[in-house]
């Protein structure tokens, strides 16, 4: 026996097929292409959509210099990590490290953008200096405070971004010497200008004073 329920199906069914039908024919559509896009339509449905994947658009040189100054040349943003390690041992009597991230970026036909920041700025004393300081009578606990203190001061500089444009030429003749492991203040007068650029900091002592 059919119950109420299911006669309203079977009539409803019945009703949609002959739509379908009358649709078919008067479009010249066979039953058979009705179902395939059909088919189609529930298959796209079901498909999820496709994510597009970001590319990062800086080429990621690591520690590879001569990368890093390629990109520059031709204009291309461009990362660079490295360790930096300032021995200032016969000038202050200390040996700063600090992981270094520079960029390139933003670069027109004449000049490019230049930024830099360091991390896990460290301050260590040379022998030398704790020796001098022993003879003074300084206790080793004294120095180790002192260290620290020091290391405090000179850390300030991770909190800072420096960025500097420079004319292409004048960017190349930068990172070269940069390269070499040139320190010298001087260097940064190759570029046009500077924000953020402390060049105290390797004397923790020093009043800071930016460009």
């Amino acid at each position: 026996m059919i119950t109420r329920w299911a006669s309203f199906t079977v009539l409803a069914t019945s009703f949609a097929l002959c739509i379908t039908m009358a649709v078919a024919q008067e479009s010249g559509t066979s039953l058979a292409d009705l179902a395939r896009k059909e088919r189609e339509r529930k298959s796209a449905v079901s498909k999820p959509a496709r994510v597009l994947e970001t590319l990062d658009e800086f080429t990621n040189c690591g520690a590879n210099w001569e990368c890093f100054i390629q990109a520059a040349a031709d204009r291309i943003p461009a990362k660079l990590s490295i360790t930096d390690t300032v021995n200032l041992g016969a000038v202050y009597g200390w040996v700063i490290t600090s992981e270094v991230r520079l960029e390139i970026r933003d670069c027109t036909e004449q000049t490019c953008l230049f930024t830099g920041r360091t991390e896990n700025t460290k301050l260590k004393f040379t022998e030398e200096m704790r020796q001098r300081f022993l003879a003074s009578g300084t206790s080793a606990a004294q120095i180790d405070e002192q260290e620290k203190a020091a290391e405090r001061r000179v850390a300030r500089q991770d909190e800072a971004l420096v960025k500097c444009t420079f004319q292409l030429a004048k960017l190349k003749e930068f990172l070269g010497k940069r390269r070499q492991g040139s320190t010298d203040d001087e260097d940064w007068k190759l570029a046009d200008r500077c924000d953020g650029l402390d060049q105290t900091v390797n004397n923790p002592f020093a009043s800071p004073v930016r460009q």
